[in-house]
């Protein structure tokens, strides 16, 4: 018995599976349609889009953009401390995202670290799924492709540190991959006793939300601010504050008395070469700036803070020089990257605010991205590091990254309609009706 007879019956069966083919490839056309053309978001999801390379680099005004590609497995670590000083408890938010495609089974994750207390560091789950028992490391970790594990890590600054240091934790995530053990490795850097990158803050532009949404659609304008805290450093310019009042209170009173206005003070105090004009650092308009009036400044940050090609006013002498940061995303191009302004706070932190526009051709997921901050202070340089999400799309809907995973599972049209024509010329009927019921059960799970 042939597949396909030369009857009415036949005929009519093989219109049948043809029509229900068409109908098949026709939903499975609309359905990842629908699915790339919506605002769902995909939680922590693998997939890339408008993947960028190192070369996709932009400097402007002491800050780096570097667009760089996605990797199988990608850390990222987060703080929302605001100051790391000698004995402090810290907890890190460590993120391990799974774009590998596959399923990770074995997954470990380590630390190395320096300037902590050995015996107060461990990791934690805070789903509390993890049952190892290890506090230094976490092993046997799952995670499916597309998917995330989030974790943290908690540790007490070494008491013992009496000056600012940099210090560093280390984190290397292993896995078994074809026969070989796979890393992915991350560093999150600190300044114990200096000043320190705060979270950054990443939001859209959007008019007619004012608060702006913490989401973005592809090709969508966004800002990012970026803060820091100075932490002892800003006993050392309250310092010099206190300081300079007392030499503008001292010199005006030279100048009522008619005494020598060139006295010459000492040389940690900022004036003008001695003379009797307090320089731009001690003047009102200046402190004004530094204690939070809102200012905005443009081509310096402030008078002890002086950002990368920032000029030193006459009489200036900045606690904080060369300030610059470097900000990397991976697996997501963010275009027309500048600077669009500078401010100070109250706090006599200095910010920037940059803005961007995501990719038009960026796919729905949430991307990881890390800033990397180094100045310079007493001729030494120190670094400070903080990892940041962006999410393109909204919601954060798990079940939404397991469809689409599963459609990108799916073979090609052209594949389909090479099997099924493989088993019709062959006269694989049953073939043609399990590959066929195979499929659809694929696409309707």
């Amino acid at each position: 018995m042939t597949f396909y007879k030369n009857d009415k019956k036949q005929k009519r069966r093989n219109w049948s599976v043809k029509q229900r083919f068409c109908g098949f490839m026709a939903f499975m056309v609309m359905f990842i349609y629908v699915f790339n053309h919506t605002s769902i978001s995909l939680f922590f999801a693998a997939s890339s889009g408008g993947t960028g390379t190192p070369s996709d680099a932009v400097r402007e005004s002491g800050i780096t953009l570097r667009n760089c590609p996605e990797e199988e497995v990608e850390l990222l670590v987060m703080s929302d401390c605001t100051g790391y000083e000698a004995g402090d408890f810290v907890c890190l938010d460590v993120y391990i995202k799974n774009n590998s495609g596959e399923m990770i089974t074995d997954g470990e994750l380590r630390y190395r670290a320096k300037g902590i207390r050995e015996e107060t560091a461990y990791f934690e789950d805070p789903d509390g799924d993890y049952e190892g028992e290890a506090p230094d490391r976490m092993t046997g970790l799952r995670i499916g492709p597309g998917e995330s594990r989030h974790v943290t890590f908690c540790f007490d600054i070494d008491e013992e540190i009496d000056k600012t240091k940099n210090q560093k934790v280390d984190f290397a995530f292993s896995w078994e991959k074809e026969g070989r053990t796979a890393k992915a490795k991350r560093t999150f850097c600190y300044v114990a006793g200096g000043m320190n990158l705060l979270l950054p803050e990443i939001h859209n532009q959007d008019g007619d939300d004012p608060e702006g949404r913490t989401w973005f659609w592809a090709g969508e304008p966004g800002q990012m601010t970026l803060h820091f805290d100075l932490g002892k450093i800003l006993e050392i310019i309250e310092d010099k504050l206190e300081n300079e009042d007392v030499i503008a209170s001292s010199s005006d009173a030279d100048i009522a008395s008619g005494s020598d206005a060139d006295k010459d003070y000492d040389s940690d105090m900022d004036v003008a070469g001695g003379s009797n004009a307090v320089t731009a650092s001690g003047s009102d308009a200046q402190k004004d700036k530094v204690h939070g009036s809102g200012a905005v400044i443009a081509s310096s940050s402030n008078a002890w803070v002086k950002w990368e090609g920032d000029s030193v006013l006459g009489g200036e002498k900045p606690v904080l020089k060369e300030l610059s940061c470097k900000v990397e995303t991976y697996g997501l191009q963010l275009d027309q990257f500048h600077v669009d302004e500078r401010m100070t706070n109250a706090d006599y932190s200095t910010g920037t605010r940059c803005s961007f526009k995501i990719s038009r051709d960026a796919k729905l997921g949430i991307y990881y991205g890390t800033v990397t901050a180094t100045y310079e202070m007493k001729g030494r340089e120190y670094t400070s590091t903080q990892g940041f999400a962006i999410q393109v799309g909204e919601g954060e809907d798990q079940e939404v990254v397991r469809v689409i995973r599963l459609i990108d599972e799916l073979p090609e049209p052209e594949e389909i309609e090479e099997i099924l024509t493989g088993f019709e010329e062959a006269g694989d009927e049953a073939g043609y009706e399990a590959y066929y019921a195979g499929l659809y059960e694929q696409v309707m799970y």
